[in-house]
């Protein structure tokens, strides 16, 4: 599937079970959890992948390599928790990350940033490592 024309804002669960997400630059908001399966791809491009839920959310990956982000967004209110979770033990964050509020758990996973962590006023917790 490819996103055409505008953002895209997903207020549940998004997964990828089969075949391809690519964002064409397109920024791509989640509500709830974000599932990519092994054999899937997700295609970023120039965007921003934000995780906006007002509830706990997980990133699922099960990719047999890295899930590649090219910017990386927590925007969740204060208490709120995004855990990294899936059979793949490392997301690579190419361009920034920003955890504007809430949680970011590494679930033990690790955080692979090319660029830069832009802004932090959230938590970041885990066993796991930036």
């Amino acid at each position: 599937m490819d996103v055409n024309l505008y953002d895209l804002t997903v207020l549940n669960d998004l997964a990828i079970t089969s075949g391809d997400l690519v964002a064409n630059d397109y920024d791509i908001t989640i509500g709830g959890d974000f599932i990519v399966e092994n054999g899937t791809t997700y295609t970023p491009g120039s965007n921003w992948t934000i995780f906006n839920g007002t509830s706990t959310q997980n990133l699922e990956i099960n990719t047999g390599s890295a899930l590649d982000m090219n910017k990386f967004m927590i925007h969740k209110p204060s208490g709120s928790v995004l855990t990294i979770a899936g059979s793949q033990n490392a997301l690579n964050v190419a361009d920034s990350m920003m955890i504007q509020t809430g949680t970011l758990s590494d679930g033990g996973k690790t955080i692979n940033m090319s660029g830069s962590l832009l802004y932090n006023s959230g938590v970041h917790a885990g066993a796991g490592k930036v």
